[in-house]
């Protein structure tokens, strides 16, 4: 019992040490930086506490997972097959925001010609039917709440929920031009997504052509809208337009493969035994990289915050209102368009998106060369910048 009792008080004696060497050295690369040449000893204080009851933090975190995995068993016992899982990742920050946060839309404008004999509602709305874009489970699952997790519920939304029409206003007033189109655009942050709002997206589809530009380029086709509206757990903005073009986009593509050649048996089982060893190390470089992120999580966090404490600008303000302003100016004639594709062939392998972020990062460049400002504060970390997915 005593050399239990010894080994005991050794090894707390040199956790201890390390982590007083640990907030030294933090101290030691922070007053390197220009940006870091004042200290608050509560600040280091409160970094080496960390560091101090890190056994009990991980402890903690244990008992959580643990509780978690519980809610998880308690939730699949009642709901049985309906269960969808719980929420993971970044999409537990997204259902934690308030509901017009949490939600995004997409804006799409179509042609459709005139005098068909399917109206373009229809056409649009057995478009919808019959992508994959409903064939995923979380497009028909509902987003509920218990015992302090999130989680989806399968098979409780039907489509004929979530497609809906773009017909009139609160007001009454028909969408036929960009004005009452932009009332009802308004309105739509306050209608709440299907089934009580716990739904996860619904697309609005114009009833009634919409008169969106001045000048009649074809006369053979009119404009409608089409609203679609998610849950940022389910889609980001980017993989929206993606699933969107990928379901909707009337290009399909060849993959036939010929020439195929048989590879014999001796060196597809090589190359089976490399790709298991492959696998293998990539699993153990992994392990290695999430463990130094673990380690050196504490100083990073101390210093990011360090740099962003005193932050001192327009996005470091007052809490937003939650009131969204909606705004947008349509070309008559595709000048800008023509430019960014010219651009694109100047420099292969750029982007659309990066051709427009070059153009507004050069626009307010020019503009707070014009504008000076009293401060203009931007916080950032360059030596120590850590990212955690590769």
């Amino acid at each position: 019992m005593t050399g239990f009792t010894y080994n005991w008080y050794t090894a707390l004696q040199i956790w201890v040490f390390l982590s007083v060497l640990y907030t030294l050295r933090a101290a030691q690369c922070s007053y390197r930086s220009q940006k870091f040449l004042t200290f608050h000893f509560t600040e280091f204080l409160w970094l080496l506490l960390i560091l101090l009851f890190m056994p009990v933090i991980i402890l903690l975190i244990l008992i959580l997972f643990t509780y978690r995995q519980f809610v998880c068993f308690l939730i699949n016992i009642k709901y049985g097959k309906n269960f969808g899982g719980l929420l993971d990742g970044a999409d537990i920050v997204h259902a934690l925001e308030t509901p017009r946060g949490s939600k995004l839309g997409a804006l799409f404008i179509l042609k459709y010609k005139k005098n068909s004999s399917i109206s373009f509602y229809e056409t649009f709305k057995n478009a919808v039917y019959t992508t994959n874009l409903v064939r995923c489970p979380k497009t028909r699952a509902i987003l509920k709440k218990s015992l302090g997790y999130f989680y989806y519920l399968k098979n409780k939304v039907t489509l004929s929920e979530c497609v809906r029409k773009i017909t009139v206003t609160n007001s009454g007033e028909k969408v036929v031009d960009k004005s009452t189109f932009m009332k009802f655009l308004h309105e739509s942050e306050d209608i709440p997504l299907p089934s009580d709002n716990s739904g996860l997206w619904d697309v609005f589809i114009g009833t009634h052509p919409i008169q969106w530009t001045t000048e009649i380029t074809d006369e053979n086709v009119d404009f409608y809208p089409i609203l679609f509206r998610f849950h940022h757990s389910l889609f980001d903005g980017y993989h929206l337009i993606k699933t969107i073009f990928d379901n909707f986009s009337d290009h399909e593509f060849s993959h036939e493969v010929t020439g195929l050649r048989v590879l014999p048996n001796e060196v597809v089982t090589r190359r089976n035994t490399l790709v298991t060893f492959r696998n293998t190390f990539s699993r153990i470089k992994s392990c290695i990289r999430h463990l130094y992120i673990i380690i050196i999580a504490p100083w990073r966090f101390f210093m990011m915050t360090k740099a962003l404490a005193k932050d001192c600008n327009i996005l470091c303000g007052k809490k937003l209102s939650d009131e969204k302003l909606f705004g947008f100016k349509i070309e008559e004639h595709p000048f800008y368009i023509d430019i960014i594709k010219t651009a694109k062939r100047q420099f292969p392998g750029a982007s659309f998106t990066d051709i427009i972020l070059t153009a507004i990062s050069m626009a307010l460049t020019k503009h707070f060369k014009k504008v000076m400002y009293h401060y203009v504060t931007t916080s950032f970390i360059r030596k120590y910048n850590f990212r955690i997915r590769h």
